[in-house]
């Protein structure tokens, strides 16, 4: 998941808001679990600097249904051993999927 802050939104605001839009699951708490980790990129030479943050929630309970909008495909619940054994981005990189997992498990 991921989107960009609307002009005078808190980081915190625009987390509950994405993962409002993105996924239909309303995050009650006003302040995220933990901070994970932040990484820059660009997508080219041309492009701006994009910052990503990467933090961990703690859901009050398991959902019963998750609503993808249309920037999603699918979505799945996996521990960090089953993680490892799928095919995503940047499998090496620690800012990519697995290496999101592997930093957030430190506060579990």
């Amino acid at each position: 998941m991921g989107g960009k802050l609307e002009a005078g939104e808190t980081v915190e605001e625009a987390l509950r808001r994405e993962v409002e839009e993105e996924i239909g699951l309303n995050i009650s708490t006003r302040i995220p679990i933990a901070f994970v980790q932040s990484y820059s990129w660009k997508k080219s030479e041309t492009d701006p600097l994009r910052l990503g943050l990467i933090f961990l929630i703690r859901l009050a309970r398991m959902p019963k249904h998750i609503k993808l909008n249309s920037e999603l495909e699918d979505y799945g619940w996996f521990s960090i051993t089953q993680a490892k054994k799928l095919d995503t981005i940047g499998k090496t990189s620690p800012t990519g999927t697995l290496g999101q997992l592997k930093a957030a498990s430190k506060f579990v």
